[in-house]
């Protein structure tokens, strides 16, 4: 339970932290440049080795490794389609999908699924979070990021010069590095010594909390904001909490059992708040920035009360 009291005290030091001038305006910032650089590729680093180590490849783990990327695919037609009638800008729709399309997996769900189930939960929440989540996020989220990020801003050079410029975007970027670089040498049976592991240790604990005080920081909740994005922030809020979880349980009571162990983690897992990492990238690319800490400060709150209704839904 104390990383689900870390949760809760890390967001409210954040927005009372910003009220001092003793925190620079440009805390959050800072921190979210240490959470994309050193906290990220740390938890890469941690992971990745231990995952291709534990885990082999079979059906039964098709149901949480692919979780993540039909609930973000879903996500970006959804917002596209909404974002095209609506008239939004590129920034909003992509802040959209992908704060409403990607859960937090991890720092939220694995507290949130101990507390609810048990610690028999959280090794199929590690492969929703590092097989799905995380590979999502860090493929398909950072790319689409770059390439909204540049909408209306490119020269006329086509489609192609477009894409090239956000290939290099991506695979240059450091934790996709990383993480490419990781994983390669675990398949090649080239796992890091243990000194390794001491020494990132910590700096990955630093992910949760730096990112959650970022949020905090920059969180304004005031009737000004609220009304400015009540009609995106309802959809983002409807489709992540509810529509998400609700299509899967549909699904998985068509395909499979939805009150098993491992479909119950999977369904619970896609209606937790949103993924902080996604907001740190909206805030990055300058993609809607107070929207997308709405999303993440609102959504998890709710999800504390969501999360365990659809749990009684799944085993009533």
């Amino acid at each position: 339970m104390a990383s689900f009291y870390l949760i809760i005290i890390s967001l409210i030091l954040g927005k009372i932290c910003s009220f001092s001038e003793r925190f620079p305006k440009q805390t959050a910032q800072a921190l979210n440049g240490f959470v994309l650089y050193i906290s990220l590729p740390a938890i890469v680093i941690l992971k990745v080795p231990e995952l291709i180590q534990e885990f082999e490849l079979s059906l039964k783990l098709l149901a949480p490794m692919s979780m993540a990327w039909i609930m973000f695919l879903m996500s970006y037609f959804l917002f596209y389609t909404l974002g095209r009638k609506f008239k939004w800008s590129p920034g909003l729709t992509a802040c959209l999908f992908l704060t409403a399309g990607l859960a937090n997996t991890s720092f939220v769900g694995f507290p949130l699924l101990d507390a609810i189930i048990g610690p028999e939960a959280i090794k199929i929440a590690l492969i929703a979070d590092q097989m799905g989540t995380f590979l999502c996020f860090t493929t398909l989220g950072l790319m689409l990021a770059n390439i909204y990020s540049k909408k209306g801003k490119q020269d006329t050079d086509g489609l192609r010069r477009l894409i090239i410029q956000n290939l290099k975007g991506i695979f240059f970027f450091p934790p996709f590095l990383v993480l490419m670089v990781t994983a390669t040498l675990s398949l090649l049976s080239f796992y890091p010594p243990p000194i390794v592991n001491d020494v990132v240790t910590p700096l990955a604990t630093t992910l949760g909390p730096l990112a959650l005080f970022s949020v905090g920081f920059s969180l304004k909740v005031n009737p000004s904001t609220l009304l400015k994005y009540r009609l995106p922030l309802s959809l983002g809020l409807l489709f992540k909490l509810i529509i998400a979880p609700l299509i899967f349980t549909l699904i998985f009571n068509w395909l499979a059992d939805p009150s098993s162990l491992m479909i119950r983690v999977t369904i619970l897992e896609s209606a937790m708040a949103t993924m902080i990492t996604a907001s740190v990238i909206c805030n990055q690319f300058k993609l809607e920035e107070e929207l997308a800490n709405l999303m993440v400060g609102i959504s998890i709150p709710l999800s504390l009360i969501s999360v365990p209704i659809w749990n009684f839904l799944l085993t009533a």
